[in-house]
C-alpha cells in the first residue's frame, strides 16, 4: 500500500506538479536527511553510537525519497540555472572521483576483502560442520 502511494506520488511528481512544488518537495526531504546525516555524526564524535545509528537510520528513507523526487522531476529541476549549474558540478565531481586512483584502489580493496570474508566464512562453516560431525561421533 505504502509504495503504491510513493508510486503514485512520483507519477504526480513527473506527469503534473509545477516545477516549484518539485523544487520544494525535493528540497524538503534532502534537506532534513543531511541535517539528521549532521546531527548522526555529531552523535558519533560524542561517542552516542547506538542513537547515531538509530538517528541516521532515518536519513536513509529521506534521502531515497528526495532521489526519486529528484529522478522523476529531474527535467523540471534542471530549468532553474542555478540547480542545472549545481548539478551539473556534482556530477563532474563524481566523475573525477571516479576516475581517480585512489577510488579505484579503494574499490579494490573493498573486493578483496569480501573475497577473503566469504572465504573466511566457508572455513568458519567447514569447521563448524567438523566439529558438529566429531561431536555426533563421539556420542554414538
Amino acid at each position: 500500500m505504502a509504495f503504491h502511494f510513493y508510486r503514485r506520488f512520483l507519477d504526480y511528481i513527473r506527469f503534473q506538479a509545477e516545477r516549484l512544488s518539485v523544487l520544494i518537495l525535493f528540497l524538503i526531504p534532502f534537506a532534513l536527511g543531511e541535517g539528521v546525516g549532521t546531527l548522526s555524526a555529531i552523535m558519533v564524535a560524542q561517542f552516542h553510537l547506538f542513537s547515531a545509528v538509530l538517528l541516521y537510520s532515518l536519513k536513509i528513507p529521506l534521502i531515497v525519497i528526495s532521489l526519486g523526487i529528484l529522478h522523476n522531476g529531474k527535467e523540471k529541476l534542471l530549468s532553474y540555472g542555478w540547480f542545472a549549474l549545481c548539478y551539473t558540478w556534482v556530477i563532474a565531481q563524481l566523475s573525477k572521483l571516479h576516475a581517480s586512483h585512489l577510488y579505484r584502489y579503494t574499490v579494490h580493496l573493498r573486493s578483496r576483502f569480501i573475497h577473503r570474508s566469504s572465504r573466511l566464512k566457508r572455513w568458519i562453516i567447514h569447521a563448524y560442520h567438523h566439529l558438529r560431525y566429531s561431536i555426533n561421533q563421539k556420542k554414538t
